[in-house]
């Protein structure tokens, strides 16, 4: 690791994702380097995004599509919200029918689970 962080290799080998995934999730803007360096293309990773690369590798793990797996993530924390994965699990056993009617149906936030 230099000043700048992870390079895209390094950061493959510890996260057990082959360097073309990461630049696909990059394309899909799923999980996109922390630096480029445009003069070398040299692609840097934070070890904070660690964590998200590996949620990605066990979502996946568990059926999930890589776009499924977008929607999860709100931008602001990096992590997929509880609700969203819920709704992505109950979706999966359901099947399509199942998945159709879910995304119709509102499910309350953690704040708001006191006063169900």
């Amino acid at each position: 690791m230099n000043r700048n962080g992870l390079k895209i290799g390094e950061f493959s080998r510890l996260c057990r994702v082959t360097v073309r995934a990461l630049r696909h999730y990059e394309k899909i803007k799923l999980l996109v380097p922390e630096i480029i360096d445009y003069s070398t293309g040299y692609r840097y990773y934070s070890v904070a995004q660690m964590q998200k690369a590996l949620n990605i590798v066990r979502l996946k793990g568990l059926g999930f599509s890589l776009e499924g797996i977008r929607t999860m993530y709100d931008s602001e924390t990096q992590r997929p919200s509880i609700d969203m994965l819920f709704i992505g699990l109950l979706g999966r056993q359901l099947g399509d029918s199942g998945a159709k009617v879910i995304k119709k149906v509102r499910v309350p936030v953690a704040s708001s689970w006191n006063s169900i």
